[in-house]
């Protein structure tokens, strides 16, 4: 394969080849590409690697690449650039449901020896990502991300970097029109203030929280709120460092056109509390899936900044290309495999309790058969019939075993009838809708009347 590419900051030219093996199950992958890549300010760079990856089972795999190139810096100096990187993989399926647990951790070690007056470099990256599902409605994310570039020649620390990041995604499974997404970053970097942004920041520590809220109001119709809060400190080159809290607010909407495209539009805001600078803007996108997994957008920000406030630079404006992706979802059938597991944990519960409450009654019949069965069972013990008192006991444990089935199936089948009178509710307002009011008279009446039935004989 050959690749062409241009960013703002760099022109590139790639090609790769790859050599795939597969035996009993597992696949083992060898690649090997040349890249060369020119930057706006006049570095070019020539880079070799050579990749391995390859399953040890059907839970983990591993990764390992190796690097070898030369940097003509913008200086004149020429760089020899090493770059090792070793990674694990892991990922757990739940074939029921659908759920999984996933995790990936990389570790990188990168050596620039430096000639012509350059200064030897090494630099440091270890990388950990992990997400899985708590319970079918909750999964948790995790992120660590530490970094370091070490200057050998002179014995310095050049910049650091630290990355600490826990988040959550909530979906009820029988209200799935909600997602609802929260997140808490950590952010600890250090570093000459030209590496770092325009506004000569050289250190800074950042605690950053935000809130997402999505509603799909119908098959069309999407609304979604955002709220994030950065609280940081900030070390400008040559001042002590100052406290600032920013607040960012999104207000977004979404159309669904057909399934594949949709087009939504973002009215922003962000404060800054203690400059007591307010921007706001609007975002427009249209966007398209591709394939079950990625969406492809396009769009236009008519703001300076982003919708992350651990990337706060103020250099966001103008027309973006944005792609999303997802490693995988749970497919309908999962989805209700999901449901339904959830719905028999939430009845055991629910049937445990009318069976507790129904033995707390100091008149419940229930109650008093059991014990006087319990007496019985004590006289037969007592009197040394012992097997005749294990059957007691025994019949005692079933007769619990059988309240506590009659319960469930009770709780069954008031779930059941309550999802039919909706399926009929909906229906009768589509007649109403339609104009056809005499069947709809003839479905509510019908609801109605089911709904005055006892369930219980």
């Amino acid at each position: 394969t050959k690749t062409f590419g241009e960013t703002a900051e760099e022109s590139f030219t790639q090609s790769g080849y790859s050599l795939i093996r597969e035996k009993d199950g597992k696949t083992l992958t060898g690649s090997l590409s040349r890249k060369y890549s020119e930057t706006e300010v006049g570095d070019v760079s020539r880079t070799n690697i050579f990749g391995l990856t390859g399953d040890i089972d059907d839970r983990w795999a591993v990764d390992g690449s190796y690097q070898a190139g030369d940097v003509q810096n913008h200086d004149g100096t020429r760089t020899k650039r090493d770059v090792f990187a070793l990674g694990v993989g892991y990922a757990k399926k739940d074939e029921e449901t659908g759920d999984t647990l996933t995790s990936s951790t990389k570790i990188e070690l990168r050596r620039d020896q430096g000639a012509n007056g350059g200064d030897d470099k090494r630099q440091y990256l270890a990388y950990n990502a992990t997400e899985g599902y708590v319970t079918p409605d909750l999964k948790i994310m995790t992120k660590i991300e530490v970094s370091a570039t070490e200057n050998i020649s002179n014995g310095t620390t050049e910049a650091e970097h630290r990355e600490v990041m826990i988040g959550f995604g909530y979906r009820p499974v029988l209200h799935d029109r909600l997602n609802l997404l929260g997140r808490y970053t950590y952010l600890e970097s250090q570093g000459p203030a030209e590496q770092e942004d325009t506004a000569m920041v050289e250190e800074e520590r950042a605690h950053v929280l935000s809130g997402e809220a999505v509603f799909d109001i119908n098959e069309h119709w999407q609304f979604a709120e955002k709220l994030a809060i950065r609280i940081a400190e900030e070390k400008v080159a040559g001042f002590n460092f100052t406290k600032t809290r920013t607040w960012l607010m999104i207000h977004r909407l979404n159309y669904k056109i057909d399934r594949d495209w949709s087009i939504g539009g973002e009215f922003r805001t962000l404060s800054v509390v203690e400059a007591k600078d307010i921007k706001r803007g609007l975002l427009i996108e249209a966007s398209r899936n591709l394939g079950d997994f990625s969406q492809l957008g396009l769009g236009y920000n008519f703001t300076t900044f982003s919708d992350d406030l651990t990337d706060l630079d103020y250099s966001s404006q103008g027309p973006f290309v944005r792609m999303t992706g997802k490693l995988y979802d749970r497919t309908p059938e999962e989805r209700e495999r999901a449901r339904q597991r959830w719905l028999d944990e939430k009845i055991r519960g629910w049937a445990w309790v009318m069976v507790n409450e129904e033995l707390l009654k100091k008149d419940s019949p229930v109650l008093q058969e059991l014990n006087e069965h319990f007496i019985m069972a004590q006289e037969v013990y007592d009197k040394g019939e012992i097997e005749e008192s294990r059957k007691i006991y025994k019949d005692i444990v079933i007769a619990g075993q059988m309240m506590f089935e009659e319960a469930s199936a009770y709780i069954r089948g008031a779930i059941s009838k309550e999802e039919k009178l909706k399926e009929m509710k909906v229906l009768a307002d589509q007649y109403f809708k339609n104009g056809q009011y005499e069947k709809a008279k003839k479905i509510l009446e019908k609801i109605l009347e089911e709904t005055n039935e006892p369930m219980l004989e």
